[in-house]
């Protein structure tokens, strides 16, 4: 009795199942972004006098939307780099990139949460969790791709544990930020910059000849 499990199905890049996929996600990042706008928003009556005031007030809803816009677009961006190295897709990969698809979609709630109640540490909270799982979905389709066969490229030797750690470094950064918000709302704000010079750290590894956009 032959117990060998089939291989799975891949859907070329040039198949209608490749192209439908990426229309769907492209699609569901659009509208993440674009429903970022609408917490944004001042009253059609208000005098102009009290305009100044009210511009004030919402600082916080402005820049919870640029900060978000900014992190549905960086992980736009990272799942392009991928996708656009892939020889293609199966099944399993459909299916995790639908989960990190829901959290993006989710995004906007955690959003309004800290442009409404910035000094609240469980918006903060929502906020950084929220975040710190679509990284480590991000992370997660890299390994599926990556450990499935479907990347179209060769890689020097190491490039994939290096691409896993730059992918993976904004999990802890926006987790360890969760424990600092019941302590200051505006430190574990503070804290995600971190991102940013740890990515530089992680980078100083990166293997000979591996395109610095990888």
């Amino acid at each position: 009795m032959d117990e060998t499990k089939p291989a799975p199905v891949v859907f070329e890049r040039d198949s209608p199942e490749f192209a439908r996929v990426m229309a769907f996600t492209d699609g569901v990042f659009a509208i993440a972004v674009t429903l970022l706008v609408l917490d944004v928003t001042i009253p059609a009556d208000l005098a102009a006098d009290d305009l100044p005031a009210a511009l004030w007030d919402l600082r916080w809803q402005i820049f919870s939307f640029f900060l978000s816009f900014t992190v549905i677009g960086l992980y736009w961006m990272l799942h392009h780099k991928l996708t656009s190295r892939m020889r293609g897709i199966d099944r399993r990969f459909m299916r995790w990139n639908l989960v990190q698809l829901a959290f993006i979609a989710f995004l906007p709630f955690p959003t309004s949460l800290v442009g409404e109640h910035s000094e609240a540490a469980i918006a903060v909270a929502v906020y950084a969790v929220n975040v710190a799982i679509v990284s480590a979905l991000d992370t997660w389709l890299f390994r599926t791709a990556s450990h499935r066969g479907l990347l179209d490229e060769s890689w020097p030797p190491g490039a994939t544990a290096f691409a896993l750690a730059a992918r993976f470094v904004p999990v802890p950064v926006f987790l360890v930020s969760v424990p600092i918000a019941w302590v200051s709302t505006s430190w574990a704000r503070w804290t995600w910059i971190l991102v940013v010079p740890a990515s530089l750290i992680v980078d100083r590894f990166r293997p000979a000849g591996l395109d610095p956009d990888s």
